[in-house]
């Protein structure tokens, strides 16, 4: 969190290239001209770019945005969640990719990004067990993770 003479700011580093930035940008801009307000929104660089690069590095600046996490247990919360989530795909209608922005294609990644999550499954269980105060998700995940990695396993073979 960044305090400014402008309120407070958010700052993160990108994980992922500029072409990825822009294109979720303009998603950003395209939802926010229909009606939907709830984005957070990237300061503009003095070269008026969503981004900063330092060091090679890739950085955005967003409004920062006061919340709670909503809790899927409080029936009024997940209907709130379920309306601002319509809201947000109805914004979201008729946004078309610039021929410019390339889409990411993961033909024949599939079996790498099964063995991926596979191993997600893994250290998300090894994570859960190492949790002293286990929370009621912890133990849900613990009594079904084994079946489920099986399964997927199975499948990764076909």
């Amino acid at each position: 969190m960044l305090k400014t003479d402008k309120g407070d700011k958010c700052l993160k580093k990108i994980s992922y290239g500029i072409q990825k930035l822009n294109y979720i940008y303009k998603a950003k801009n395209h939802i926010i001209s229909n009606g939907f307000e709830k984005v957070d929104r990237y300061n503009l660089s003095l070269s008026n770019n969503p981004y900063a690069l330092v060091n090679e590095d890739i950085y955005i600046v967003t409004d920062w945005i006061d919340g709670k996490e909503a809790d899927f247990k409080v029936l009024e919360d997940v209907k709130i969640a379920a309306r601002t989530l319509a809201k947000f795909h109805i914004a979201a209608r008729g946004y078309d990719l610039e021929e410019n922005l390339k889409v990411r294609c993961d033909v024949g990644k599939l079996p790498y990004t099964l063995e991926k999550r596979l191993r997600t499954l893994k250290k998300m269980k090894e994570m859960a067990l190492k949790n002293k105060k286990k929370s009621e998700f912890d133990m849900i995940y613990l009594s079904n993770v084994d079946s489920f990695y099986e399964l997927a396993k199975m499948h990764t073979k076909l």
